[in-house]
């Protein structure tokens, strides 16, 4: 029988950093790591990530662009051991936005996000798995103004509708 330990420490990468200065080298033991996102009308609640393949738990993270580079993460959803088809990733958003999707391993508490942390950003080959797509918000969606509609009533428990 064979363990291996990983072991890293990160530190948050500032906003047009080199992020890939404080990623995770993932030795391959099976299938390699990959993502995969394409250009997506989307709901403005909800983008999908057509594929992700990771060596145990992990991490899909959504980041934003601000001057052609990845600034902030915006939410993350946790993955699967092996390949994760069609994740979707709740989140709201502008009507067009460029975004990345990025993979972290799970290397901390399994099951919470831990980033600053060991939770870090997965490297294959010497570069992040974190590819960038288009989200548009669909025409039928965006033409709806927000709105929100309240009237005069009792609160019941706490709470108006």
């Amino acid at each position: 029988m064979v363990i291996l330990t990983l072991r890293c420490l990160t530190q948050v990468p500032e906003p047009g950093s080199n992020p890939t200065q404080n990623a995770a080298v993932v030795p391959v033991t099976g299938g390699n790591p990959s993502v995969t996102a394409n250009d997506q009308e989307y709901d403005g609640n909800t983008v999908i990530v057509a594929d992700a393949i990771s060596q145990g738990p992990g991490w899909m993270v959504i980041h934003n662009q601000l001057n052609g580079t990845w600034v902030r993460r915006l939410v993350e959803t946790p993955v699967i051991n092996g390949d994760n088809k069609n994740i979707a990733v709740k989140m709201i958003l502008p009507s067009h936005a460029v975004l990345y999707a990025m993979l972290h391993v799970d290397a901390g508490t399994v099951g919470k996000y831990e980033f600053p942390g060991p939770d870090v950003p997965v490297m294959l080959n010497g570069q992040m798995l974190s590819p960038a797509f288009n989200a548009t918000i669909k025409s039928s969606t965006a033409n709806i103004p927000p709105s929100i509609t309240v009237s005069n009533q009792d609160v019941s428990g706490g709470k108006v509708t």
